[in-house]
């Protein structure tokens, strides 16, 4: 763009935008060339790409998902392999690097350009270690010390984050909001529940590490056990399985939740219901986030949002009668913009704002 054009889109003074280019410039991050435009000339400012890689990788329960991207946080290569549910950590781990390996090679670069590693690995998080802990859907990755593991085999710095904060970041970065959102929450429903939590612009994980572990907050005090410990808990009635299990008892086998959300959306009534039960349970956690920390947003992701306003309009109705009203008003409640991707993209941000000074530190 020229500086007319930067102190448009900005809103900047003339002056602002020439001081800040100057800047820029002399950091060797933009470069100024002078171009004919409409018979004028003009200054033309454009972004001096910046050297190195990074890479995020998505550990789920059933597959594993390696994206590289350069320093622009443009994605170079991404790449995804479906495992056996529990898959085994080493195994897994191997299979990962060799996928990032060939990425690399493929975008005609070396290893040495790779500046770091972030990691999104399902919850809950020790905040200290990093490592995921008891309760996680995935057991065999319990206690796994996955910055270790990931540095040894590649050398480079490495960062684990909770999947979900990265869906949060991702939608919140590269999301449509404006630029009045500060506060967002992403929430994920697959085989369990989480979420992850914007607070005044920047990722909140809590004391411990935990916030967002909404799928254990209690909807029914006497509900059925959870595998937390607990009962009643919000996985144990909107989690898509659970509900899969209660449609069973209603109308006959199903082989897939793919299978419910199919019928449903075809307006197969007893499915409908399942669906709009659950959703209703969901509604009562999100008017308690509401009343609690009073988002902006409310996204969700997982496979459930394809039936659109099936499931979020029963959220609406109940966070309309249960929130306090100035917060029910402020909320925005919709389908994730991103659904899986926004892992991917909130990881390479992540990266990107970590990994990409000169001389990143070590903080595997």
């Amino acid at each position: 763009m020229s500086h007319a054009q930067l102190a448009r889109r900005t809103g900047l003074s003339r002056a602002s935008v020439t001081n800040i280019v100057r800047e820029l410039g002399a950091e060797g991050r933009v470069a100024v060339n002078a171009e004919v435009r409409s018979g004028r000339n003009a200054r033309v400012v454009s972004v001096v790409p910046r050297s190195g890689l990074v890479s995020c990788i998505n550990v789920g329960r059933t597959h594993l998902r390696v994206s590289l991207a350069d320093l622009e946080q443009n994605v170079v290569s991404e790449d995804e392999v479906v495992l056996e549910e529990n898959h085994l950590p080493s195994h897994s781990i191997s299979t990962t690097v060799g996928m990032l390996r060939l990425q690399v090679t493929a975008a005609g670069a070396s290893m040495s350009q790779l500046r770091g590693v972030v990691i999104g690995a399902p919850g809950p998080l020790d905040s200290a270690t990093r490592r995921v802990e008891p309760g996680s859907l995935m057991p065999r990755w319990v206690a796994v010390d996955l910055g270790a593991a990931f540095h040894e085999q590649l050398q480079v710095p490495v960062l684990v984050e909770n999947d979900a904060n990265l869906g949060a970041l991702g939608e919140f970065r590269c999301g449509q909001y404006g630029r009045e959102v500060q506060n967002l929450v992403y929430i994920r429903i697959t085989s369990g529940i989480g979420a992850g939590l914007i607070l005044g612009g920047r990722l909140h994980h809590g004391a411990s590490g935990v916030a967002g572990e909404i799928g254990h907050t209690v909807v029914e005090s006497n509900g059925p056990l959870c595998r937390c410990g607990n009962r009643g808990c919000l996985e144990r009635y909107a989690v898509a399985p659970s509900m899969l299990d209660l449609d069973r008892v209603n109308r006959g086998a199903l082989n897939t939740v793919d299978d419910l959300i199919r019928l449903a959306i075809e307006g197969e009534i007893t499915c409908r219901r399942v669906i709009e039960d659950r959703a209703r349970h969901l509604g009562t956690a999100v008017a308690n986030l509401c009343n609690t920390i009073n988002p902006d947003v409310v996204v969700f992701a997982g496979p459930l949002t394809a039936v659109g306003d099936l499931l979020l309009d029963p959220v609406r109705e109940v966070v309309d009668r249960r929130a306090v009203p100035s917060a029910a008003r402020a909320v925005r409640i919709s389908a994730a913009r991103f659904d899986r991707r926004a892992e991917v993209l909130g990881g390479l941000a992540l990266a990107v704002d970590t990994f990409a000074q000169d001389s990143p530190a070590d903080i595997s």
